[in-house]
């Protein structure tokens, strides 16, 4: 899935760098949000500092696998020409 969103952001050099950059802070910040609960070590601090931040980690990661995934069904794809 990340292919195909990948391949359709190439065509132009904005959407490339826009795709990139984004893609980038979107994965810091999951990964530092999600690298608390092995700070805390222990689940209770960890389901409370989530809370308190109302699992946005959470709900952008299975935001962005649905969005994605209806993006990828809606959008039309390029043709390509059948050898004769």
């Amino acid at each position: 899935m990340v292919r195909r969103s990948r391949e359709r952001c190439r065509g132009t050099s904005a959407a490339e760098v826009l795709y990139r950059t984004l893609a980038h802070v979107l994965m810091a910040w999951n990964l530092y949000y999600q690298g608390s609960a092995f700070v805390l070590l222990t689940a209770a601090p960890a389901l409370r500092l989530w809370r308190s931040l109302y699992f946005a980690g959470h709900v952008m990661v299975f935001g962005g696998l649905l969005i994605s995934h209806v993006l990828l069904v809606l959008l039309p794809r390029g043709r390509k020409d059948k050898p004769e």
